[in-house]
């Protein structure tokens, strides 16, 4: 278990088309902290998001941490986050 703060900045918005955030977040975790930032696209929908983001970095046991996070909500369904640590 852990926790996760962060936050976005719109940076496209396209009539019709999800808007486009960029994203940088930081997870908390009993082992230490992952940092991540990258591109998440948002619908119109409210419920729903997707996108990945690159770990820039991590402490404790994480300071040498690679690889990604991977976020998909779907509206009325689960949330799904991922962390893909190389």
């Amino acid at each position: 278990m852990g926790q996760h703060s962060g936050y976005c900045t719109r940076v496209r918005v396209i009539a019709g088309a999800p808007d486009l955030f960029q994203c940088q977040a930081t997870f908390t975790l009993p082992e230490g902290t992952i940092t991540a930032r990258g591109q998440f696209s948002i619908p119109t929908v409210p419920g729903q998001l997707s996108g990945r983001a690159a770990i820039t970095g991590g402490t404790e046991a994480y300071v040498t941490a690679r690889g990604q996070v991977s976020v998909t909500t779907q509206t009325g369904g689960a949330d799904r986050l991922e962390i893909d640590i190389r």
